[in-house]
């Protein structure tokens, strides 16, 4: 009987012993700071064990001048190309855009409590996706053009279109022209074009060779007929009025100069006006009396019809009534107030370099812009048909053409008949 209740006394006290310490459950998943490993005779941690173990080396970006973005027939355009094509189309702005991406990322990493960092970083970032949406597209137009005038130029040389000796020549010379550089400045059409000497002419051989084959395909196509009846629907679309190049000197002013020095801007374009007429070069003169801060720049602009907006309709009018080699007067730019009044916004100073006639007046004389025009549309008709014809390799891959893809020196250089133009 005492022993009975003894063992009742244990079932009574043992669940209220374990209430009154308020024991934790038993761990189900034991957790230690580190993991444990032997090695050598010596104990070493996990973290020990991470530091020691190699960083693996990043993936070297490879040379653009050896990734191959495009192959058409046995022409291939690399990556170093196609971006040298794309700056000469919009500029810098893919390095812009790699700088400006670098630094809207430290801003994100460096988020203001108030969250106007933020804000600031959204709107940078919004801005930024757009400018690489319209680098995208520009250098899609430019792999375009550029697989374009490969196909037309193979299928022009298929055609047995040659060119003729000194064209290349006077191509580029009407290409210096046109553009506004002096005579034989190669240097500044290469920048223009993002090519290298050997490219340029290679393209210009291969322009002449598409014109060839395009104007052989209008004059058995396109009726004279047909030309006339261009022309008479629309006579003003192939009307060139003559275009100027021309140094130009202006002063702006913001009103609120005093009557001195509104004097002494109109003394500098005075200034500049005879410099001019001495036959001073004008880039010589513009460097002596250009002061940007001031208002005061000078240049030398390209070619253009002086109908184009861009210049106060005073200069621009001067300028179609002067001659080449002639210097105007200072000319006044004014615009009317609220007040009804006039008032002097800047003064300016042009000399005429050089003068492009105008053409086109008739029938006759617009005949190069027709068959400019009637070529523009064989070139498409002529595109479709080669490419209906598939008898061009065409591979393109702006990531980069993997060499699985790139066929064999020998498939490229395989000979294909020409396409019957129709």
């Amino acid at each position: 009987m005492r022993g009975f209740l003894i063992f009742l006394c244990l079932l009574l006290f043992l669940p209220l012993a374990g209430m009154a310490q308020d024991a934790p459950p038993p761990a189900l998943i034991r957790e230690e700071s580190a993991v444990k490993v032997t090695r050598g005779g010596r104990t070493a941690s996990s973290a020990e064990i991470d530091s020691a173990r190699p960083t693996p080396e990043p993936t070297p970006t490879p040379d653009p001048h050896t990734v191959l973005v495009a192959i058409v027939n046995g022409h291939s355009l690399t990556r170093a190309q196609l971006d040298r094509l794309l700056e000469a189309r919009i500029g810098k702005i893919k390095a812009q855009l790699a700088e400006e991406e670098a630094h809207t990322d430290g801003v994100l990493a460096a988020i203001a409590p108030d969250g106007l960092t933020l804000d600031k970083a959204l709107v940078e970032q919004n801005r930024l996706d757009r400018m690489r949406d319209s680098i995208r597209k520009e250098e899609g137009l430019a792999l375009l053009e550029w697989i374009e005038h490969k196909t037309l130029a193979d299928e022009a040389a298929r055609q047995g279109i040659v060119v003729a000796a000194g064209a290349i020549d006077k191509r580029l010379a009407k290409i210096q022209r046109e553009l506004g550089f002096q005579a034989g400045d190669v240097h500044a059409i290469l920048n223009e074009f993002g090519m290298t000497e050997a490219e340029l002419e290679t393209y210009v051989y291969e322009a002449l060779l598409i014109e060839g084959m395009l104007d052989r395909y209008v004059d058995q196509y396109v009726p004279q007929s047909a030309l006339r009846a261009a022309y008479e629907k629309s006579p003003g679309l192939y009307q060139q009025p003559p275009l100027f190049k021309v140094a130009h000197f202006s002063v702006g002013l913001l009103g609120d100069e005093s009557a001195r020095d509104r004097r002494r801007a109109r003394g500098v374009a005075d200034l500049v006006r005879k410099d001019l007429e001495k036959g001073r070069l004008p880039e010589d003169v513009f460097k002596q009396h250009s002061e940007v801060d001031n208002g005061m720049i000078g240049t030398v602009l390209g070619f253009f019809n002086v109908e184009q907006e861009g210049l106060p309709p005073i200069v621009r009018y001067e300028i179609g009534r002067m001659r080449k080699g002639t210097v105007s007067n200072v000319l006044e730019a004014k615009v009317r107030l609220s007040d009804g009044s006039l008032f002097t916004e800047s003064y300016h100073v042009v000399k005429v370099l050089d003068i492009l006639p105008g053409s086109g007046e008739t029938f006759e004389s617009a005949m190069p812009q027709l068959r400019e025009s009637a070529r523009g549309l064989a070139r498409e008709t002529v595109l479709t048909q080669i490419q209906n014809a598939k008898t061009h390799r065409q591979i393109t891959n702006l990531g980069g053409i993997p060499p699985a893809k790139i066929p064999a020196r020998s498939e490229l250089d395989r000979p294909q008949p020409p396409v019957a133009l129709r």
